[in-house]
């Protein structure tokens, strides 16, 4: 497992077991009985750590869709970590996405799905933020993949604490940073000097554009777009939009109708002010990407940092 990131890992640690198994599952399978069909399609959750994501993560675990044999306490697949971290730091240090990390992606989600009962009916997926990273990748290894984006206001997300993709103690923050620094043309000097919000902003703008661009291309049949205000104060439309694009079975419409009762709005509470010069910075800075969303130079809710 690569290293670096001490607080990721000590979620790894701290809830490696198998949670994410499905009910029935037998871990008798081998790979190679695994359909291509079922191969083909995972729903995939993305989001920016620190998004939210673990909302997200919850969401579809209720409506029955398989993330794996080991979720961790934020919701992550900890089985997809280590493939996801390498070709990340390889993404982001200019390499393209190629046949052989296509079939790699594709192995190791044999590997977890021979480890699980998982019926040709049941939705797989996972949830691991730093696929941000490699969505081109993720996309040419599962051609019927679904995606489900959840975004979160760049003030609210940058103002709060850092996630490991905008710290530089660890791989793949540090090649995020360095990325991200060169692709808004700041000098990667900057990083040292910079404080963490402004990594945040900067790695913000670098993983959410990206995404949005290619995203979109896929149309509404293959990408869902939530945003994590929406999520915390609308939940029962938010939900009623997730369980529609995945295929509105009777499991998911009973979980969607628990969503409600099971967030606290509060964490959408207490509005980020603008006078804060921070603020101003990181908006100035992702503007032109937040607008694509429907955000605002104020946050529609945010969350105290």
């Amino acid at each position: 497992m690569l290293q670096g990131d001490a607080g990721h890992e000590g979620d790894l640690k701290e809830d490696s077991g198998t949670r994410g198994l499905p009910l029935g599952a037998t871990g008798a399978g081998t790979e190679g009985d695994i359909d291509p069909t079922v191969l083909d399609r995972p729903v995939v959750l993305l989001g920016r750590g620190g998004s939210g994501t673990r909302l997200l993560s919850q969401l579809a675990q209720d409506t029955g869709i398989f993330l794996g044999n080991e979720i961790n306490a934020s919701g992550d697949s900890v089985e997809w970590v280590q493939p996801i971290y390498q070709r990340a730091i390889a993404r982001c240090g200019g390499t393209g996405a190629d046949r052989e990390s296509s079939e790699s992606l594709r192995d190791h989600a044999r590997h977890v799905l021979s480890a699980a009962d998982v019926t040709k009916q049941q939705l797989w997926g996972w949830k691991l933020p730093e696929t941000m990273l490699i969505l081109p990748d993720v996309l040419a290894a599962f051609p019927r993949a679904k995606i489900i984006h959840l975004l979160r206001h760049p003030v609210s997300s940058s103002l709060r604490r850092s996630h490991m993709t905008s710290r530089f103690n660890n791989p793949v923050g540090r090649a995020v940073l360095t990325a991200a620094y060169r692709e808004v043309g700041r000098s990667e000097k900057s990083i040292e000097r910079d404080a963490e919000w402004q990594h945040n902003a900067i790695t913000w703008l670098y993983q959410v554009r990206r995404v949005a661009h290619i995203c979109r291309q896929l149309g509404a049949e293959r990408w869902l777009e939530i945003r994590f205000e929406d999520l915390c104060t609308t939940p029962k439309t938010v939900s009623t939009q997730v369980t529609a694009f995945l295929g509105n079975t009777s499991e998911q419409l009973a979980a969607a109708a628990q969503l409600e009762n099971k967030i606290n709005p509060a964490r959408a509470a207490g509005a980020v002010e603008m006078t804060d010069p921070r603020a101003e910075w990181v908006w100035s800075l992702c503007a032109p990407v937040a607008e694509q969303f429907g955000y605002g130079a104020t946050p529609p809710v945010g969350e105290k940092s």
